[in-house]
């Protein structure tokens, strides 16, 4: 989803350890040293294929280091999307709250989801979605952060309400069915790299019109 996290961080020197890993963190810092490593290795090369010797090296630690921090691989790549994804809906919508109207907010919205820059997350979304079923821990933090999505754009839909560009009375329903197109949509894009993200946008620009009943073209024309 969306595309503002980057797969940057801390980087190592030539014998493999990171500048982190050159001096002694308190535990909480080698922590997010390992989920960070986590989150850049699962941003370029998937989470299903993650490993505690990848990351570990990634990380500039030793493996025994990786499982004392995370006895459990599953609890350690749930905890590794939960940073991701939490840095990414606060960044995105850094940007979005940015535009001064809930219709160019809503348009920012839906450009961030198809952004060149945002193959790399929404991939790393597909993998959650597709390992969640199997794995518990990774399933509840997906839902998490399913819902902290719906709790971010409900409000700029009953703001929008408030200000009668937006006509919908169940502001919270609205967001979920956005957003249930919008993932869609963008992951389609992800498994198909031949789709044609400007008409796919156009498509949901569309469907957002209709699901908050306002004037076709309000948001296909507003600049984002």
């Amino acid at each position: 989803m969306r595309g503002m996290v980057s797969s940057a961080g801390a980087r190592k020197d030539r014998t493999g350890t990171s500048a982190d890993a050159r001096r002694r963190l308190p535990p909480e810092e080698r922590r997010e040293t390992i989920l960070r490593a986590t989150v850049r290795l699962g941003l370029t090369g998937g989470l299903d294929r993650l490993t505690s010797r990848q990351i570990a090296v990634e990380a500039g630690v030793t493996g025994g280091l990786v499982n004392h921090y995370f006895p459990n691989m599953d609890d350690l790549v749930a905890a590794a999307f939960a940073l991701a994804a939490t840095e990414e809906i606060h960044a995105t919508f850094a940007d979005v709250e940015q535009r001064p109207t809930p219709p160019a907010r809503l348009r920012r919205l839906i450009d961030l989801y198809f952004a060149e820059e945002g193959y790399e997350v929404n991939r790393l979304w597909l993998d959650a979605w597709s390992m969640a079923p199997r794995r518990p821990a990774l399933l509840a933090e997906v839902e998490r952060q399913m819902d902290h999505w719906v709790e971010r754009l409900a409000p700029l839909i009953t703001e929008g309400v408030e200000r009668g560009a937006f006509r919908t009375p169940d502001p919270t329903a609205s967001a979920r069915r956005l957003l249930a197109l919008l993932d869609g949509a963008a992951l389609h894009t992800v498994l198909h790299r031949a789709v044609d993200a400007d008409d796919t946008r156009s498509l949901i620009l569309a469907a957002a019109e209709h699901e908050l009943r306002t004037a076709p073209g309000t948001l296909r024309d507003t600049r984002s």
